[in-house]
């Protein structure tokens, strides 16, 4: 009827202005790798992970997966070591419009969050080097493009920062990860986009749920040999 109509379009007029609201975090991220000594420091880090994972990869796990794994959690650590309150304030600011009343909720809000943000995937040998070198979250949401594993650290770290215990994941040419919710870990998928190119709508986001992204990622991988890391 017309007030449920009226409900449904007051809650996506009210998800669509958090996105906007929360969009503003983009530029200080931006701002804030715009600072030679943190661009520099961050590239030196990286260059040091894609190293260790080399190594790993090469003379102690002989296999690039779990070696990928380890590598990004450490990614995501290194980058709350210097972030964790632009990632906190970003909760604080979407939970203001959008209140969690218990743990579940809460890690909903958060995915509603992450892919209110929008942020585009980058094509091997269209988008580099975003296509090819790991970003540090911090760096996804500054820049807006990358592949991935760089969609999944931003969004562990974003539930990290929220107080979940998060996994890295990869499988076979795709990263993901996990979160500890209701007893278990569950699988989260952070590359949902639309082919159009276009924004996601915000009749997407709004309603998405971590059942929902589970079962994206399960449909695809279910079965698949998988490895992960805890950040």
């Amino acid at each position: 009827d017309y007030n449920d109509l009226l409900n449904a379009y007051n809650l996506l007029k009210s998800y669509h202005s958090s996105a906007k609201q929360v969009r503003w975090y983009e530029r200080v991220a931006y701002e804030k790798l715009n600072t030679k000594w943190f661009k520099v420091e961050l590239a030196l880090w990286r260059d040091w992970y894609l190293l260790k994972s080399d190594l790993r990869a090469l003379f102690l796990l002989d296999d690039y997966g779990k070696a990928g794994a380890i590598m990004f959690a450490e990614m995501v650590r290194r980058d709350l070591s210097y972030n964790s309150d632009l990632y906190r304030g970003m909760i604080h600011e979407w939970l203001r419009d959008h209140p969690a009343r218990n743990e579940v909720e809460l890690a909903n809000e958060i995915a509603r969050l992450f892919y209110s943000l929008d942020h585009k995937y980058a094509y091997p040998g269209v988008d580099e080097p975003n296509a090819w070198l790991p970003l540090f979250p911090v760096e996804l949401l500054a820049y807006n493009l990358g592949d991935c594993e760089d969609h999944a650290m931003l969004l562990a770290a974003l539930y990290k920062s929220a107080g979940f215990r998060v996994r890295m994941v990869t499988v076979p040419m795709h990263a993901a990860l996990q979160i500890y919710l209701d007893g278990r870990w569950r699988f989260l998928e952070a590359t949902i986009h639309f082919s159009d190119l276009g924004d996601a709508p915000c009749s997407f986001y709004s309603s998405l749920t971590v059942d929902y992204l589970e079962k994206i990622f399960l449909d695809e991988y279910i079965g698949v040999t998988y490895y992960y890391d805890e950040v």
